[in-house]
């Protein structure tokens, strides 16, 4: 843990949705309770949206996820910049 293999993983992955795929956002889910890849997330550059409410079963209990998304234009704006 700790190594920065998950923020570079994460990094690539949006840069190859952007530059290579020409996608507009990427969005995912994670759980309220999840508070690595919150962080891991929000680091990279991903907005919170919203919850989805009980959503999920795991361990004999309803969890909640947070929304996230990113837009190419807000990464674009933050790691492209003078190209």
């Amino acid at each position: 843990y700790g190594k920065g293999i998950g923020t570079f993983a994460v990094q690539e992955m949006i840069r190859h949705a952007f530059l290579n795929l020409n996608l507009n956002r990427v969005e995912l889910y994670v759980l309220t309770d999840n508070e690595r890849a919150i962080h891991l997330y929000e680091k990279c550059g991903f907005v919170r949206e919203g919850v989805k409410r009980s959503c999920t079963y795991k361990n004999g209990k309803f969890k909640d996820m947070f929304i996230y998304s990113i837009l190419k234009n807000d990464y674009l704006e933050k790691n492209v910049q003078g190209n």
